[in-house]
């Protein structure tokens, strides 16, 4: 979810810094100043625990819009909230997928970052009633790649780890973290394809079982009895994404 909430974020911000040009006056360069200070101060601390969660957002735009632009601060925060989770939402299909997926599998959540606002995006996209299990790592003493946190859904559903399968957009926290814990595949789906482009070329340690570029094959695989076995250390070294087997019923 990392780097699809990055993705939500920027797209959210230049979506601010025409709102502040056409609708409050702010030249280009002023509204981009604005937006950046702000996504820079938020993406450093999401979350202070001495404030509620919208009054430290709140506190954030009126110090990145600057003092003569404080009456507008409550608008544009506003508006920023819900174009976050407009760009935020999953698709219909991705939604309906889920829905389908729930009915053979446990599905959890496995997600880094502070309670508050990681709760917010579950509540406001109503994504509790897709999964069986939802873990925060602020909730817990644990976030990705450590693998306790991917053991403790392990646990929860009294299901070996091997029998579990991670499907993740970051490889240094999804799929490292799966692998840690030794469950039975790791499904890597880069955001975009120069995610995957400089994985290839960096020689990265971190190779998933799988590579899948859209979430809509994930059905695929699992309906076709996906077999995933990660390669050799040799082949890992290699740096090059393995394949998956289809196990033939």
């Amino acid at each position: 979810m990392h780097q699809s909430v990055r993705i939500a974020c920027t797209t959210t911000n230049q979506n601010i810094q025409s709102i502040l040009v056409e609708k409050y006056g702010f030249t280009l360069d002023a509204a981009e100043d604005a937006t950046q200070t702000f996504l820079k101060t938020f993406r450093k601390c999401p979350e202070n625990p001495k404030f509620v969660l919208h009054d430290w957002r709140l506190s954030l735009w009126r110090n990145s819009l600057g003092e003569n632009y404080t009456d507008i601060s409550g608008d544009v925060y506003h508006q920023w909230l819900d174009l976050r989770y407009k760009y935020l939402a999953p698709s219909i299909e991705v939604l309906s997928m889920l829905k389908s997926l729930r009915k053979n599998y446990y599905l959890a959540v496995i997600t880094n970052g502070p309670s508050h606002s990681q709760w917010e995006k579950i509540e406001r996209l109503d994504l509790a009633q897709y999964f069986h299990l939802i873990l925060v790592s602020g909730d817990i003493k644990w976030e990705k790649p450590n693998e306790n946190i991917f053991l403790e859904a392990c646990l929860h559903f009294g299901v070996p780890a091997e029998e579990c399968i991670m499907v993740g957009d970051k490889l240094e926290t999804d799929i490292l973290g799966g692998i840690r814990a030794s469950l039975g595949g790791t499904i890597w789906m880069p955001l975009t394809e120069s995610n995957r482009a400089e994985h290839e070329k960096s020689g990265s340690e971190i190779v998933p079982d799988c590579v899948i570029h859209d979430i809509g094959q994930l059905n695929n695989f699992l309906s076709s009895k996906v077999k995933l076995r990660r390669k050799s250390g040799s082949d890992q070294n290699s740096g090059n994404l393995s394949e998956a087997e289809t196990e033939k019923s």
